[in-house]
């Protein structure tokens, strides 16, 4: 059984690498590694979710080169630019962030509240946000998203007007993708 689904896996090989993500986070650079205990889940794209409970896993420096699609490629300052969420009682939500066509982060309902640093995906110009709605059983209140520049001060960030403000309420269950032109100076 083993050398048979080797052999289709690699009659089916894409031209095209397949993404691979840790705890919804890229981990396309990781080499040489064994994780146990954990779950394995391919998308229609093939990209290749891990979710490894036992795990933590963070970006350092981040995937600027994936942001945008009209950037200088200079890449923006950590600590300025930030993804916020604010749940209302939602149920039945999974949202997808993209940068680019970097997977940064998946949102579902009823997760603790999500505060992001977006710098590191970041390049000056423009970068394409998009929000994948996975539709779903959903109920409750409104799911909001916002993604604009703040300031941390003393552990609490300000951000006086998001640049984004993305919403999903209890009557928005199909499936949705919506793009956002982020310009960033």
């Amino acid at each position: 059984m083993r050398a048979l689904l080797l052999l289709s896996l690699l009659a089916t090989t894409p031209a095209v690498a397949a993404r691979v993500y840790i705890n919804d986070v890229r981990a396309d650079a990781l080499r040489d590694m064994e994780l146990s205990g954990v779950d394995v889940r391919f998308d229609e794209r093939g990209d290749i979710y891990i979710i490894a409970p036992n795990y933590n896993i963070e970006v350092v420096g981040g995937p600027a080169e994936d942001a945008g699609d009209g950037g200088t490629g200079e890449a923006v300052a950590s600590g300025t630019w930030w993804l916020v969420t604010q749940d209302n009682a939602s149920s039945g939500h999974e949202i997808e962030v993209y940068v680019g066509d970097a997977l940064v982060k998946t949102i579902r309902s009823g997760g603790a509240q999500v505060i992001m640093d977006l710098g590191p995906y970041l390049v000056r110009g423009e970068n394409r946000i998009a929000f994948v709605s996975k539709g779903g059983e959903v109920g409750g209140g409104l799911l909001q998203v916002y993604v604009g520049q703040a300031s941390n001060e003393g552990g609490t960030l300000n951000m006086a007007t998001p640049q984004i403000d993305y919403k999903r309420r209890s009557t928005d269950s199909e499936r949705e993708l919506s793009d956002f032109v982020l310009v960033v100076d």
